[in-house]
């Protein structure tokens, strides 16, 4: 593949649906299963997934980088927010996948991609990969 060198990205995923309700545990288990090993697939060591922000935040704050970040809109109910703007200060790239569409992202993030659920994995994370490649002066 293009990426040569080992990366570390983590999966930040919701546990409920857009209406508040859970998800079924296998749907979400293989979601999470599959964007894992399509990334693995790229050479990736996978962090998470991660279903609570302040648990987001601690492994962005610790002592090991993350080069790269898949975002649902929600965790638990909490807004993502906060992380994806830990992530852009930090210049790491990331991508939203979700199933809410583009008006539930806030302006701020409007130039950070956005893939709905039903994803098309492998070509997410040959986008997320990409953008890992653009040198740090280029990434929005």
């Amino acid at each position: 593949m293009f990426m040569t060198t080992r990366f570390r990205l983590t999966f930040l995923t919701s546990t409920e649906n857009s209406d508040g309700t859970p998800p079924p545990r296998r749907r979400r288990h293989f979601l999470a299963d599959d964007i894992a090993r399509a990334c693995r697939a790229l050479g990736a060591e996978i962090e998470g997934p991660v279903g609570e922000v302040e648990d987001a935040l601690v492994i962005l704050n610790g002592l090991r980088a993350v080069d790269g970040t898949v975002l649902d809109l929600n965790l638990r109910s909490a807004s993502i927010f906060p992380v994806a703007r830990a992530l852009q200060s930090r210049g790491t790239p990331f991508v939203f996948a979700t199933g809410y569409d583009r008006t539930a992202i806030e302006p701020e993030f409007e130039g950070i991609p956005l893939w709905e659920k039903p994803l098309d994995i492998e070509a997410m994370t040959r986008e997320l990969c990409g953008l890992m490649a653009r040198p740090l002066t280029m990434r929005v």
